[in-house]
């Protein structure tokens, strides 16, 4: 089988974007399983996804901040594409949203999720940070010891100290130890 994909983009006033796929079966198909119809569903669902994100960073730019956190609001609107105009505008309005993103979503957003923090530079994310991976799987704990080796900070230094010392898993003590030099180095080139 093949899948027909038509990329529709048209702004529905100015807080929406409709993007259309389509599947369409030749007529000799004779079907597929159970394992390539699920396949095929992840796959429309990923690109429908990426589509409607690249469609609204197409179209967003223009906005001031004030309409993009209002946005946020909006279900039709992809919200990672108003977070990352948010973020490269280093408007601090994301913060929140951003940390709320990773209480409720898969390892690999949220290490997507983390970048975004990173890149925002807010001191204010390393406690939110420290209590998330905490309660987190080891792909996301690792995730935010990089982010916190990158934010620095008494408190980051101090988390990584704890877990480059004490920590069971040895891959995170690892991370912790390298993110913790990092912080170090960091911290003494400011001081000269």
């Amino acid at each position: 089988g093949h899948v027909r994909v038509r990329l529709n983009v048209k702004p529905k006033g100015t807080e929406s974007f409709v993007v259309e796929i389509s599947e369409r079966e030749p007529a000799t198909a004779a079907g597929v399983d159970g394992v390539q119809a699920a396949a095929r569903g992840a796959l429309t669902k990923a690109l429908l996804n990426g589509l409607k994100e690249t469609a609204a960073l197409l179209t967003l730019p223009s906005k001031t901040d004030a309409e993009l956190v209002a946005l946020l609001k909006n279900p039709e609107v992809p919200e990672n594409a108003v977070l990352r105009l948010l973020v490269e505008r280093h408007n601090t309005a994301a913060l929140a949203p951003l940390l709320a993103r990773l209480e409720k979503i898969d390892p690999e957003t949220a290490a997507q999720t983390m970048g975004l923090l990173v890149e925002l530079n807010d001191a204010r994310a390393v406690g939110p940070l420290i209590e998330i991976s905490r309660r987190q799987n080891p792909l996301v704990q690792r995730a935010v010891i990089y982010a916190l080796g990158s934010l620095g900070g008494d408190e980051a230094e101090g988390y990584l100290f704890a877990v480059s010392q004490g920590h069971d898993d040895e891959v995170l003590k690892a991370a912790a130890t390298q993110a913790l030099e990092e912080v170090r180095a960091r911290n003494a080139r400011e001081k000269k």
